[in-house]
């Protein structure tokens, strides 16, 4: 998973992207042009168990890719020339100043401006791809091809809805819709978690996160952090890192809370596959089925597929070991239909 992150200058975002990565980016001042990225391991108390119970020689969690652009200026918050750096991204964490800054001379908070203005940055961006597909295609349209005449249809529609200034996301997206969307790699139709970076003292945040969720509504993913203490906490070692956040009284590191938000905004669940060789985490969208599920693993195996041989990890750590499941006939075998759950381990059959 790779994960976009995304705010107005002094929001905090590079000092969230500290705390989520471990690293030690300067914040004192903006790097013109410059971007920064760093991949951290998705904690898992799931992986801990199975790599306890397998004892493997190889362990492979799932990882999520954090880039962050460096802001250039004060009018120039993402950076027309820097938005493509963003288009591979999976979801938007969009950073929302709610403490006041003032050794940065910034005494008011504006959540509300902020979020218009990055909203509207993307939205702009978006109608920017539109515009030029639909003039290259509008050349296209003289030789009467009927299929190009209906990809300027499905793109006026989806300008409708950019010039009202509303995102892409804000709609139902069809088939034909969603490969425009993918072939012009549009930034509008992505998910955002908004953090509220708060001060210390807010710390946990609910006031911050009533705040946001009464600006964008109940149904938003909204999550409240320090960035300032979560890049502190990104420097410590473990037992220095929990005794420090005991005693500033937070129940959840950022990085947990991101992580748990993000998948269950993208609707995602995890599956496993357990041996001595490899214990392996794979994250896929629910109602994945299983051949796909086994894609993830190799290609030659979805091609192939014959039939999931499936374990619940609640089955499994309930009962100790993978021949106690089957002796209380928990081991299931599925076919082709099968959706994927969260926590299951799979051995999966094929033939190619």
């Amino acid at each position: 998973m790779k994960l976009g992150i995304i705010g107005s200058k002094h929001s905090g975002k590079t000092s969230l992207f500290n705390g989520l990565t471990g690293l030690n980016v300067d914040t004192s001042g903006y790097q013109k042009g410059g971007i920064n990225i760093g991949v951290v391991k998705v904690p898992d108390e799931r992986m801990e168990r199975f790599i306890k119970m397998y004892q493997p020689k190889k362990i492979t969690y799932t990882t999520i890719e954090f880039v962050d652009l460096a802001g250039s200026s004060d009018s120039d918050e993402i950076g027309s020339q820097r938005l493509g750096q963003l288009r591979e991204v999976d979801a938007f964490v969009h950073v929302v100043r709610c403490f006041e800054n003032s050794e940065a001379g910034i005494s008011k908070i504006d959540p509300s401006g902020e979020i218009e203005s990055i909203g509207l940055e993307l939205i702009l961006a978006d109608m920017d791809s539109v515009q030029r597909k639909t003039e290259r295609l509008e050349k296209q349209s003289r030789s009467g091809d009927a299929k190009i005449k209906e990809q300027i249809k499905i793109l006026e529609g989806l300008k409708e809805t950019l010039d009202n200034n509303l995102p892409l996301r804000s709609r139902k997206i069809t088939l034909e819709e969603q490969a425009i969307i993918d072939e012009l790699q549009l930034l509008t139709p992505k998910q955002i978690l908004f953090a509220a970076n708060i001060a210390e003292q807010d710390i946990p945040g609910n006031a911050a996160v009533k705040m946001l969720s009464d600006i964008l509504g109940e149904n938003t993913s909204i999550i409240a952090v320090c960035a300032k203490i979560e890049a502190e906490l990104g420097q410590l070692e473990e037992d220095e890192r929990r005794e420090y956040m005991k005693e500033l009284g937070i129940e959840s590191s950022g990085l947990n809370k991101l992580i748990n938000t993000c998948y269950s905004m993208l609707d995602l669940v995890t599956f496993f596959t357990c041996g001595p060789k490899e214990v392996k985490a794979y994250p896929v969208a629910r109602h994945t089925k299983a051949p796909r599920a086994a894609s993830k693993v190799h290609s030659d195996i979805e091609r192939g597929f014959i039939r999931a041989e499936v374990i619940n990890y609640k089955d499994l750590i309930a009962l100790g070991s993978e021949a106690a499941v089957k002796e209380k006939g928990l081991f299931r075998v599925e076919g082709k239909e099968y959706e994927v759950q969260d926590g299951d381990t799979f051995c999966f059959r094929f033939n190619v």
